[in-house]
C-alpha cells in the first residue's frame, strides 16, 4: 500500500505482516525474537495491535497507540507502525497544528494529549 499527498513530494509504503508469521514457535513459549517482546499475563500481544490498526490511516494509527498508552515514545510508534521517524515527525506536526493531539511535559516524564 502506498500513500502520499496531492502534490505527490513523498510517498510511504506499509508492508504488511502475514497473519500466519505470528503463529510461531517463539511465540508460543514467550521467547524473544529479535522484533518481538516476550508477552506477559496483562499486555496484548504485539500482532492482536497490528491487526487493529489495518486499514486506518497514519493518524488514526497513532492516535489508537496514543490513547493505548499516552506516554509512548515515538521510537516505540515508528517500531510498531513500521513508519519511518520522518514521516512521523511529519504527522505529528500537522496532528499539533490541527490541535488534534500533542505531547506536553518533558521526554521521560511527559504525556501525549489527544484533544
Amino acid at each position: 500500500m502506498f500513500e502520499t499527498d496531492e502534490a505527490h513530494s513523498y510517498f510511504i509504503t506499509r508492508l504488511f505482516v502475514h497473519e500466519g508469521f505470528w503463529n510461531t514457535k517463539h511465540e508460543d513459549e514467550n521467547v524473544s525474537t529479535p522484533n518481538s517482546t516476550p508477552s506477559t499475563p496483562n499486555s496484548t500481544p504485539s500482532h492482536t495491535l497490528l491487526e487493529g490498526l489495518r486499514g486506518l490511516s497514519l493518524r488514526e494509527q497513532i492516535l489508537v497507540l496514543i490513547k493505548k498508552n499516552p506516554s509512548i515514545s515515538k521510537k516505540k510508534m515508528t517500531e510498531i507502525l513500521g513508519v519511518s521517524m520522518y514521516a512521523l515527525k511529519k504527522e505529528l506536526a500537522v496532528m499539533n497544528e490541527e490541535h488534534v493531539a500533542e505531547f506536553v511535559g518533558f521526554s521521560r516524564s511527559g504525556k501525549w494529549v489527544v484533544y
